[in-house]
């Protein structure tokens, strides 16, 4: 440990020279008062003159001895800022020790412990890491139960899937076996007339559009089976020929007949591309609002675009663009329609209620009273959502909506119920 002197060996040597220094002039006053002493008789004898000279030289020893003192006085000072300085130093190096001394102490002890306390912490670090072991393998059993888990659920999905895929392989088989059948009937057909054979080899993809066919005029007919077979326009070109001869066969459906002029073949081609046609059927959008409110349980709300695209699709068979088709969504369509129909589609007119299912964005809404009209519009109409008969006219408001009457006067007409 450090330690300092009450006096350092600067200050000592300084106080010395100060000593020394004041003795000197001591010594010097002594010299000076006793042989610059004045006796009467010197007065007498001495001249003014001297007198004043003796004076001036006193006074100019007098200001020598103030300077050496004011010297002697900053020296002090100085001293006693570089004790002040080493008395700082001395501490921080206190300090310095102390916390030294306190960690060797620490070391110390640890070196001292008994083996007994060194097989206690030992333990103590066993302990930990088993318990850890433990939480490790508890974590392992849950992760491995989840994955097990997830294992049994993606089993039973595919065999959801595997069986879905065969619902749908049957489906198609047995739509093969019909048109093979057809084909059958009209190569018979072409036995029997033999004057008509290239007329039924040209028409052998229209099948049950064949009544309607032979109804066109010859560049009808042609332009039609142009369509089926090639396509008119990127979109209906990567559609493929079945669902080129559907956009004809829905077609049929909504307007009794097949397009046999330019202006009819560009509402088959708006059908195609998936557009509202210019001309509307409005028996094919009556067959469609009423199979609408069988698959949604409620009747369609017109001025709702998603209602009003799933009617027009069953009704006029809009087809979706290639690129916007999505099987996994179709998938799930076709399982919604078989449970509610109880079967796949097996028509032009079901296929075209599938496709609605899966792309029109229409959904099932709220009806407290079941009267086909949801809560949310009863509202907005003004009907009671708790009474399906809110006029009292023994017609429901869903029922009276859909057919053109008003669900608040029971005297307005009812319509075909």
């Amino acid at each position: 440990m450090v330690t300092v002197a009450a006096s350092s060996p600067v200050q000592a040597n300084s106080q010395n020279q100060t000593g020394k220094s004041l003795a000197a002039t001591d010594e010097e006053d002594t010299a000076s008062s006793s042989s610059e002493t004045v006796t009467e008789e010197d007065v007498t004898d001495a001249t003014v003159e001297e007198l004043k000279d003796k004076v001036d030289a006193l006074k100019e020893t007098n200001e020598n001895y103030q300077e050496i003192i004011q010297q002697q006085k900053d020296k002090i000072d100085e001293l006693f800022d570089q004790l002040k300085d080493i008395k700082e130093q001395n501490s921080e190096l206190k300090q310095a020790l102390r916390g030294k001394a306190t960690k060797n102490q620490g070391k110390k002890g640890l070196k001292e412990e008994p083996d007994k306390g060194r097989k206690d912490v030992m333990k103590e670090k066993q302990e930990k890491i088993k318990e850890r072991a433990e939480e490790m393998k508890e974590r392992q059993q849950k992760f491995q139960k989840r994955m097990e888990e997830r294992k049994k659920r993606m089993e039973e999905r595919a065999k959801e899937m595997k069986k879905r895929a065969q619902e749908i392989k049957k489906q198609f088989q047995k739509r093969a076996q019909g048109l093979m059948k057809m084909k059958r009937k009209m190569a018979s057909e072409t036995n029997q007339h033999p004057g008509r054979g290239q007329e039924m080899s040209q028409n052998k993809k229209m099948h049950g559009l064949r009544k309607h066919f032979e109804k066109l005029p010859e560049q009808a007919q042609q332009a039609v089976i142009n369509f089926i077979e090639q396509g008119a326009g990127k979109n209906t070109k990567s559609l493929g020929a079945g669902e080129r001869q559907a956009v004809m066969e829905s077609y049929k459906e909504a307007y009794g007949k097949l397009p046999k002029n330019k202006e009819e073949i560009a509402r088959a081609l708006m059908i195609a591309n998936g557009r509202f046609p210019d001309r509307e059927s409005n028996r094919a959008e009556t067959k469609a609002k009423e199979k609408f409110t069988r698959i949604y349980e409620r009747i369609p709300n017109m001025e709702n675009p998603k209602d009003k695209a799933a009617v027009m699709i069953m009704a006029y068979g809009l087809r979706q663009k290639a690129q916007n088709r999505n099987l996994e969504s179709e998938q799930k369509g076709l399982a919604t329609f078989k449970n509610i129909f109880g079967h796949l589609p097996e028509n032009t007119h079901e296929w075209n209620a599938m496709q609605a299912i899966t792309y029109s964005g229409a959904t099932k809404k709220a009806d407290a009273d079941q009267d086909l009209l949801p809560d949310a519009r009863e509202e907005n109409l003004g009907t009671d959502p708790q009474d399906p008969d809110t006029d009292k006219d023994g017609h429901e408001d869903g029922a009276e909506m859909l057919n053109g009457s008003n669900p608040l006067d029971d005297s307005s007409p009812t319509g075909s119920s």
